[in-house]
């Protein structure tokens, strides 16, 4: 298996792991792997997730000017999702929408 296909192979057992809704003790024996070596595998998917998900990786949108005049500022995800800022927003309060976008 090549590294691209573990890591895929990763992705999809952790995806199924919390689509499973089971612990992981019985998620691992369903599957036949060591219970330690898949809380590596979903602290590596965590982490190859933070990678990817970074500010970088989100969509310029711009501002614009709503209906009532007041100034929004919109951030897309590339999942698609859009969140609306009114504006102005503090430097914290972007980078708060910013971190919790990242799960996204």
């Amino acid at each position: 298996m090549t590294k691209i296909e573990q890591q895929e192979h990763r992705r999809d057992m952790v995806c199924r792991y919390y689509e499973s809704g089971m612990s992981q003790k019985a998620f691992c024996e369903t599957i036949h792997v060591p219970q330690s070596t898949f809380a590596y595998w979903v602290k590596r998917v965590r982490a190859e997730r933070e990678e990817s998900v970074s500010t970088n990786s989100l969509v310029p949108v711009g501002s614009f000017t709503s209906a009532d005049s007041s100034p929004v500022m919109r951030i897309k995800a590339p999942s698609g999702v859009v969140v609306e800022l009114d504006l102005p927003a503090s430097g914290e309060t972007i980078r708060m929408v910013l971190k919790a976008m990242e799960g996204v």
